[in-house]
C-alpha cells in the first residue's frame, strides 16, 4: 500500500457530538469502532471534524447507522460546505449469528468515499455535519484521506464496455426487475406474498433494459399483477418504471420509504409512461417522483409534483418467446435481486448507458 498519499484520523478532532467508548464487550457499536472509540451525532447540526496530516483530494469514511437507515451526511471544507454528499446506508452494517449460543446482533461499520472536488491542504478542516435533509443520527470512525489520481487514459487495442452500452453511472437496480430486453413481455406474471425489507434503492423495477422501450403487458393480456406484498425500509421508490406497459397492484404495503411511491420515466424519452392499476388494499406509497431529469438518492424524500410521462408512441419488438410464468410468488431481497427477463443472448445482457 502506498502510504505516502495517505493520511488517516482514528478519531475527530473536533465535535459537538457524543465521543462513545472505549469498550470492550461484544455487540456495542463502540466495540466494534477502531480502538474501540468513536462519534455519534444524534441530531441536525452536530458534527464530527478531521484534520488530515497531509493534502488530500478524497476521503473514506468508517460509519455506523441505525438499522434500517439510510440517507447522507453533509461536507465541509474549512468551513465551506461543498456540493457533494457523502451517501450512508445501514442495508450492509447488521449481523444476527442466531445461531451461536449467547451471540449478539453485530452493529459493523461500513465505507463511503468520496472526492471532495478540491485539494485542502494538511491541517485542513473537514467535517461531516447532519443537516436537514441528512439521515437523522450517526456514528462516525475513522477517516482516511488521500491524493486520488485522475483516471487512467484507456489502453491501446482495448475495448470500452461502456461503448458497448454498459453503464458507466452505475444506475441502482431494483430489488426485483422486469426486463423486457429483447422483446415485449406478455407472460402472467404473478407476484404474490412477498417482502422486500431494506432494498436499498427500489423495490419493483418495470424497464426494457437495452433502452429498447419494449412493453411490460399488463394485466388484461395476462401480465403482471402483484398483491399481498409488504416493503419496508426501501431506499427511493417502491415501482421504478422506465418502458411501456402496465401492472396491476393490489394489498402492497409500504413503510419507510425513502424518496417517494412511484418513479414513472419512459426511457428513451417521449415513449408512453407506464400504466399502474391499483386495486384495493394499497397503502404508503401514493407519490409521484415528480422529476425526470434526477434520479432519486436513497433517503432523498419526494422531488414534488408529479410525472406526466412521455408522449410518442410505442416500438414494435420482435416476437415474443412461447408464454410461461416467469416468476411466481419469488421473494427477493437485496441480497437476492430476482430479475424476470427476456434475453436470447447472455452476452448481450450489459446495461444501456442511458436506459435502465
Amino acid at each position: 500500500m502506498d502510504t505516502s498519499r495517505r493520511s488517516t484520523v482514528w478519531l475527530a478532532t473536533a465535535t459537538n457530538g457524543s465521543v462513545i467508548g472505549p469498550d470492550y464487550k461484544q455487540s456495542t457499536v463502540a466495540s466494534e469502532a477502531s480502538g474501540r472509540r468513536a462519534v455519534t451525532l444524534g441530531g441536525q447540526g452536530q458534527y464530527a471534524e478531521f484534520t488530515p496530516a497531509k493534502a488530500a483530494n478524497a476521503v473514506d469514511v468508517a460509519y455506523n447507522l441505525p438499522r434500517g437507515a439510510s440517507g447522507t451526511a453533509s461536507v465541509y471544507v474549512n468551513g465551506a460546505k461543498i456540493g457533494q454528499k457523502l451517501p450512508v446506508t445501514a442495508q450492509y452494517s447488521y449481523g444476527g449469528p442466531g445461531w451461536t449460543a449467547g451471540s449478539k446482533t453485530h452493529h459493523f461499520f461500513d465505507d463511503s468515499r468520496i472526492q471532495l472536488g478540491q485539494n485542502p491542504a494538511a491541517g485542513a478542516k473537514v467535517k461531516f455535519q447532519l443537516d436537514i435533509g441528512d439521515t437523522g443520527s450517526a456514528t462516525i470512525d475513522v477517516a482516511d484521506f488521500e491524493q486520488v489520481a485522475a483516471a487512467a487514459a484507456q489502453p491501446a487495442n482495448s475495448v470500452s464496455v461502456v461503448t458497448a452500452g454498459a453503464d458507466a453511472g452505475g444506475k441502482p437496480t431494483g430489488a426485483l426487475r422486469v426486463d423486457s430486453y429483447d422483446y415485449a413481455i406478455d407472460n402472467s406474471i404473478q407476484i404474490s406474498n412477498t417482502k422486500l425489507v431494506d432494498s436499498p434503492y427500489g423495490d419493483f423495477e418495470f424497464v426494457s433494459g437495452g433502452g429498447h422501450g419494449y412493453t411490460v403487458g399488463g394485466v388484461t393480456v395476462g401480465g403482471v399483477t402483484v398483491s399481498g406484498a409488504t416493503a419496508s425500509g426501501t431506499g427511493t421508490v417502491v415501482v421504478q418504471a422506465e418502458t411501456p406497459g402496465s401492472a396491476s397492484f393490489s394489498h402492497v404495503t409500504a413503510i419507510s420509504t425513502g424518496a417517494t411511491g412511484v418513479y414513472n420515466c419512459p426511457c428513451p424519452a417521449g415513449l408512453p409512461a407506464f400504466t399502474i392499476n391499483k386495486g384495493t388494499g394499497n397503502s404508503g406509497w401514493d407519490g409521484t417522483w415528480g422529476n425526470c431529469g434526477a434520479w432519486p438518492q436513497p433517503g432523498s424524500g419526494s422531488s414534488g409534483g408529479t410525472t406526466g410521462g412521455g408522449t410518442g408512441g410505442t416500438t414494435t419488438p420482435p416476437t415474443t418467446p412461447a408464454s410461461g410464468n416467469l416468476a411466481q410468488g419469488r421473494p427477493a431481497t437485496p441480497s437476492t435481486r430476482a430479475r424476470v427477463t427476456t434475453c436470447r443472448s447472455p452476452s448481450r445482457r450489459f446495461r444501456s448507458a442511458t436506459c435502465g
